[in-house]
């Protein structure tokens, strides 16, 4: 019997040897079928099979093989090839595109060696190996979950594995996972700085989690590796948009320092865009930081030579500088592309004595005969074109058309001095425009506005006696009752301190059409609790201008932009505050929950520096469901806190959100 045993199994070794594996295969059979514990014919049949790349079969044999003796070296050899066959079959399929075929040999592989329980010589450096293309084969056929589990096995083993940290913040980022992302992709960029995709991806999310400074560094890397990867062209757009938006936002809400960031970072990735140029230049304007804002200005000037908000801008930014020879050039450069521009024609109004309006200028006034040379006061234009949009609107005050003066006969001298003041006490050129307010009060004592303006220039260069009279004059002749009262209380309160003399200068803002200023409610506060010093001091009391602001009075409006909210997106939630009583100033919005573990996120707005009598303010807050929200009905509590920590208005308000399922 074991002559006919061994006889079989020489044969098959001769013919495993000479390539006839056919052959090989019946001879080992009868081998194993004389002796079912011949281990060497086991192991030479599993041979035969492996040549014949049949892993199954082969995979059969060498566990039936330890299971006769775990020991057996040959045997635990094989356990090693048969694995590096599966891994390579896997390999093959992912490089072929066959990402199901491979996913179920890379599982054959793992299951294998599972299956062995220790008998096997496979090491951990290959495994890991075999779980990283597993987790990039689960990426192909989207199926994320299953992914990050083999790549999160495939980093326990190698925590260095370049290629598994780069897939496994892929897998995060595609799953909305943003946070977990980050921390992989900034791992494999430290393995291998080069690689694009890396610092694309790691753009992707500090994007989507709105660190715009970071996205831009990843995104500007990534261009530095490749200039013509053109989804990192794309994506640099979005992030450059971003930044502008939230500059422009940042703009509006006078955080000037901030829009300052903004406009540079998106300039940073696109030096000709020409809109981020201007809107630069405006907020250092806007900061009476003038040479940066005439550079700013001049560089978008040579982006687009037809930009004539942009020239008015730089004439304003010469101005400041006192510059006024090259505040007319640039102001006649406007109004030679729009020769019926009319903020420009009121500033060479206002600034050039020698200026003559064209017909079709002294047309285009006649329309409009409310525009003066306050107009030229740098306001912001958030409006990315540059073609006809005006400067943004001005904080204004207007006196009520029954209580103007009336126009005496040489109304273009009295409205040209009137006007020359403005624009000098814009520019805190005081002395100049006191002297200009004198010429049109001369030409006209009863222009009110004239005496008003007069007063905040006396203000300024501290003739506080002078001043009070000139603001009397007003009030006498119906100026504007609350704005006289703000410039006497003003003036009462520097008289009592150099201290708030300085901090009075600070918040006085100038940017009337009609030479109006604004005093914020701070010092009229002060005058209400300094009580005792105010009644000691009568002089301005004699004059009657009524009662002082109430107390505020808030309600809240709030609803969804979209009227429901769906996982992985984001809507806007609109408050509409309306104020039916006094001023209310600094007032935080609250929200309950801000957040939660259900995966809705409200990004909370700064607070509101003011809300006026009467008047309504439109907040939108960004509301962003994960992907992996459930279908339900969200409910967040809506407080308004006052500075002092009064709550001023309370609500509810429900809105659905709906899952993926759904």
């Amino acid at each position: 019997m074991n002559a006919i045993k061994e006889a079989h199994y020489n044969l098959g070794i001769a013919y495993l040897e000479a390539g006839q594996y056919n052959r090989a295969v019946p001879e080992f059979e009868a081998a194993i079928k004389l002796d079912a514990d011949f281990i060497g014919a086991h192991c030479a049949l599993c041979r035969a099979y492996l040549e014949q790349d049949e892993l199954e079969k082969a995979s059969t044999l060498v566990t039936a093989a330890l299971k006769l003796d775990a020991t057996h070296q040959p045997a635990r050899l094989l356990c090693n090839t048969i694995t590096q066959a599966y891994y390579d079959r896997g390999k093959e399929y992912l490089n072929t595109e066959r990402y199901t075929e491979a996913v179920s040999t890379f599982q054959k592989a793992l299951t294998f060696d599972a299956d062995l329980e220790g008998n096997s010589q496979v090491s951990d450096i290959e495994n890991k190996h075999i779980y990283a293309h597993l987790g990039a084969a689960y990426i192909r056929l989207k199926a994320y979950q299953e992914a990050i589990d083999a790549l999160q096995s495939a980093i326990a083993l190698d925590a260095d594995l370049v290629d598994a940290h780069y897939n496994l913040g892929y897998a995060y980022v595609e799953q909305g996972y943003y946070d977990k992302a980050i921390p992989h992709l900034e791992r494999a960029i430290v393995i291998a700085p080069n690689l694009k995709r890396t610092h694309y991806n790691l753009a992707r999310a500090h994007r989507e989690l709105g660190n715009l400074e970071a996205a831009t560094h990843a995104i500007t890397e990534t261009l530095r590796l490749d200039p013509n990867y053109q989804r990192a062209h794309e994506l640099a757009n979005s992030i450059k948009q971003a930044h502008y938006n939230r500059g422009i936002t940042y703009l509006n809400d006078e955080r000037y320092s901030e829009a300052i960031t903004a406009f540079q970072n998106a300039i940073t990735l696109d030096p000709d865009f020409t809109t981020a140029h201007y809107n630069l230049g405006l907020t250092y304007l806007k900061m009476e930081i003038y040479p940066r804002a005439v550079d700013a200005l001049q560089k978008t000037i040579t982006l687009d030579r037809s930009y004539k908000a942009a020239h008015h801008a730089l004439a304003l930014a010469y101005l400041g500088q006192q510059e006024l020879g090259k505040a007319r050039d640039a102001a006649r450069d406007a109004l030679k592309l729009d020769p019926n521009y009319q903020p420009v024609r009121s500033l060479l109004e206002a600034i050039d004595p020698s200026f003559t309006p064209t017909e079709s200028q002294v047309a285009a006034s006649s329309v409009d005969k409310a525009e003066t040379a306050a107009n030229t006061a740098p306001n912001i234009d958030p409006n990315p074109q540059p073609a006809d949009q005006p400067l943004g609107e001005v904080r204004q005050a207007q006196l009520p058309q029954s209580t103007q003066p009336a126009i005496p006969s040489n109304v273009t001298d009295v409205k040209k001095h009137y006007e020359r003041g403005e624009a000098f006490l814009k520019n805190k050129q005081y002395n100049e425009a006191a002297a200009a307010f004198r010429r049109a009060i001369k030409e006209d004592p009863n222009f009110a506005e004239a005496h008003y303006g007069l007063g905040v220039a006396y203000l300024e260069l501290g003739a506080l006696d002078d001043a009070k009279v000139a603001a009397e004059e007003a009030s006498k002749l119906k100026a504007d009752r609350q704005l006289v009262l703000e410039l006497l209380t003003a003036i009462k309160v520097v008289e009592k301190s150099l201290r708030r003399r300085k901090v009075w200068k600070k918040v006085l803002s100038y940017t009337a059409v009609l030479g109006i200023v604004t005093i914020v409610t701070f010092f009229i506060t002060q005058f209400i609790i300094d009580d005792k010093e105010t009644q000691s001091d009568s002089e301005a009391d004699k004059v009657n201008l009524g009662p002082l602001p109430t107390s505020p009075s808030l309600s809240i409006d709030a609803s969804l932009s979209e009227g429901y909210l769906f996982a992985g997106k984001t809507a806007d939630l609109v408050l509409k505050i309306k104020n039916n009583g006094g001023m209310a100033r600094n007032v935080e919005i609250q929200l309950e929950p801000q957040s939660n573990a259900d995966g809705v996120h409200y990004e909370l707005p700064k607070p509101i520096s003011e809300i006026s009598e009467n008047n309504e303010e439109k907040i939108k807050i960004p509301v962003r469901a994960h992907r992996t929200v459930q279908t339900r009905e969200e409910i967040v509590k809506i407080a308004l806190i006052g500075k002092d920590g009064t709550k001023l208005a309370i609500t509810n308000f429900s809105f659905k959100v709906f899952s993926p399922e759904r």
